[in-house]
């Protein structure tokens, strides 16, 4: 199994570590991610993502392997799939920006905005 730039196996399960900005975090948003076989699944949150937050979606992980009496390895190795799909768990970073521009009216600004939660 080769290593891949934005997906991790996980049993059935695949991992990905999906990036938003700061912005996004605070309001929502929709991601649109390309799956491993080219599939489109959209990835959606309202409010507010904090940095490391999972989010699970049922059925858009590896397909399911059979369980064989001499366990999952030699399933894999005979091809044997069960049915159905593991789940896609999206684990959220959150990105922060370097510098605010504007100077001091500007952050004074977002101060005034997100006093008061």
């Amino acid at each position: 199994q080769t290593r891949h730039e934005f997906f991790e196996r996980d049993g059935d399960d695949l991992k990905l570590k999906l990036r938003v900005p700061l912005v996004d975090a605070l309001v929502g948003f929709t991601h649109v991610v390309t799956h491993l076989d080219g599939r489109k699944v959209l990835v959606e949150r309202t409010g507010v993502t904090a940095c490391g937050t999972t989010m699970r979606l049922p059925g858009e992980g590896m397909p399911k392997r059979q369980k064989s009496r001499r366990g999952e390895a030699a399933a894999a190795a005979a091809g044997l799939l069960a049915p159905g799909f593991g789940d896609l768990v999206v684990t959220f970073a959150v990105e922060f920006p370097e510098a605010i521009p504007g100077g001091r009216d500007q952050r004074d600004q977002i101060r005034q905005s997100l006093t008061g939660w």
